[in-house]
Formats: structure tokens, C-alpha cells, sequence
């Protein structure tokens, strides 16, 4: 799903007073790397961009040129080198709250098993894993998009779906509410959103509709020190876990 974006940069950069500033500082410093093989078929490029690609270093390369890489057929598999080149310029964009592939937020990070700590060093993988779990929770400050196609996108590039799952359930109530209502419930017909980037649904579908989770909203709506407002919003949110579940 495209995004709705809320303080999206233009040119996808991250400036001083982003929450993700730092982080992404460290990150151009831990996977810096030489202009090395685009890493995609040759003739999906266009070849004024493919030409330019490597002419602007990875902080600065345009947002355009990303989009057009990520539109381009990729190697099978692809050359580390090349993900490396643009892996720190990729969190930035996701950070500023543009996509750096046209085809949905759900792909971009997926080009290479960024998720597995086996392909990195302990220096690298401790800039992705803070920004997954700075991104997971924090996303809503730049992006207007579904938990679902966050957590998919994590997912999909190779991080435990038990962890994701785990980090959002331990998310403060009131915030899972809020976020599930408006992905599900601020609709003319509510449904429980899962993105069709999932290779299989079943994971979602058993974390969303899972007896702790419905036990953790419901609580929550009946709790006398909960807002009217979001005891009913709660309520929504799981009387439709209850219908899935069934």
C-alpha cells in the first residue's frame, strides 16, 4: 500500500531532530562502501541513471536513482557488496518517510537476508537491529502506513516473525489500540488488514486473532481507568479478533 506520508523529505533525508538522525549517521559509517556492481539487469535501468548511479557517493544518492534500482530486476542472489552500497542510503529514505521501491514498503529491505546476524558484524548488526526496533515502533511519526506492512517488511527481509510479534505486543495498550483501530476499524467496513506481501498469511493471522493479544485489548477496553474513547475503540478492535478467530 502506498503511504500517506506525514513529514516526508522530498529528496528521502534525514535532518538533525529526526529520531532517526544519529542512527543513520552511524549507519553510512559502518556499511561504507565503494562503488562496486549495480547488482540489477541492465537494460531495466534508465541509462542515464545507471550511467550517474555511483557518481554521488551512497549519502547522497538520489531518491529517484534508488526507486529506479529497486524497480530494475535484481541478481539472484545479490552480491553483498552491492546491497552494501545501498543498504544505508535504503534506512534513510524509510526514515525520512518516503519508499525507496515504488512497489510497496514491504520490499525494501528484502533484496538481501538483511535480518539474518550471520551476514553481518557485530558493528553492522547492531545498526540494523536498532533500526528495526526503532522503525517498529516509531514509524507512525513519518508514515500513515499499516503495522501489518511494517512488520512484513522486517519479515520479509529475514528477522524472526516471533520477534517482531513480541515487540508489538509489548507495545503501552493504549498505542496497539490506536494503531489497530485505524488500521482496521476507520473504515466503512472493518476488517483485519494483512498485506498480500506475506509469503504466507497464516503468522499474522494467528498473532492478530491470538487468545493473549484478544485478552490484552479486552482488558484493557474494560478497565474503568481507560477513556471512554479508546475503551471503545478497544472494543472494536476486538470483537473483530474474536470474528477472525472463530
Amino acid at each position: 500500500m502506498q503511504s500517506n506520508l506525514k513529514q516526508a523529505s522530498l529528496n528521502g533525508k534525514v535532518e538533525i531532530g529526526n529520531p532517526f538522525y544519529d542512527l543513520i549517521q552511524r549507519a553510512y559509517h559502518v556499511f561504507n562502501q565503494a562503488p562496486t556492481e549495480h547488482g540489477v539487469c541492465d537494460c531495466c535501468m534508465y541509462p542515464e541513471i545507471r550511467k550517474d548511479f555511483f557518481n554521488h557517493g551512497q549519502a547522497n544518492l538520489p531518491l529517484n536513482y534508488i526507486q529506479d534500482w529497486f524497480f530494475a530486476a535484481a541478481e539472484i542472489p545479490m552480491k553483498k557488496s552491492s546491497w552494501r552500497f545501498v543498504l544505508p542510503r535504503t534506512l534513510e529514505i524509510l526514515a525520512s518517510g518516503q519508499e525507496p521501491s515504488n512497489t510497496g514498503i514491504e520490499v525494501s529491505l528484502s533484496r538481501f537476508e538483511t535480518g539474518d546476524p550471520n551476514n553481518w558484524s557485530s558493528e553492522e548488526w547492531a545498526v540494523l537491529d536498532e533500526f528495526q526496533k526503532l522503525f517498529l515502533t516509531r514509524f507512525d511519526l513519518v508514515y500513515d502506513e499499516f503495522l501489518d506492512d511494517i512488520i512484513c517488511m522486517f519479515a520479509t527481509a529475514g528477522w524472526k516473525i516471533e520477534s517482531l510479534f513480541t515487540q508489538v505486543f509489548e507495545w503501552p495498550t493504549e498505542k496497539l489500540v490506536k494503531q489497530l483501530w485505524k488500521d482496521w476499524c476507520n473504515y466503512p467496513n472493518p476488517d483485519i488488514w494483512i498485506t498480500a506481501f506475506w509469503s504466507d498469511d497464516a503468522a499474522p493471522k494467528n498473532f492478530y486473532c491470538s487468545k493473549e493479544l484478544i485478552e490484552k485489548i479486552t482488558s484493557y477496553a474494560l478497565d474503568e481507568s481507560t477513556p471512554s474513547e479508546l475503551s471503545e475503540k478497544a472494543i472494536a478492535v476486538s470483537d473483530l479478533m474474536l470474528i477472525y478467530s472463530n
